[in-house]
């Protein structure tokens, strides 16, 4: 028996055989997977943040200083604030995106 695949192979890595002939994203690793992508584009943006906060902090400009970290600190708990247990489609998953705090 052939298995059907998903069309979409962005959660590939999720994928499981119930046994009915077709193949199924396993959500659970899906949510998984895409809270990873979260964190991994998290750091990245911290990073950015984190050389504006020493510039700020060397240039002794506390008020900008006090404005980034506060930045930081909402990058911070975005994994926290992402719910993604309600989310119950691959497509959805891929298609959400966190709200992204900035200055």
């Amino acid at each position: 028996m052939t298995n059907i695949l998903p069309s979409n192979r962005r959660f590939r890595n999720c994928w499981r055989d119930p046994g009915d002939g077709t193949v199924k994203v396993d959500m659970t690793l899906a949510r998984d997977q895409r809270m990873a992508e979260i964190r991994t584009e998290r750091g990245r943006r911290f990073a950015a943040f984190d050389a504006e906060w020493m510039k700020a902090t060397g240039r002794k400009n506390a008020a900008r200083a006090d404005a980034v970290e506060s930045v930081r600190q909402q990058l911070r708990d975005v994994p926290q604030n992402v719910d993604l247990e309600g989310i119950a489609a691959p497509e959805e998953l891929e298609a959400f995106q966190p709200e992204w705090p900035g200055v």
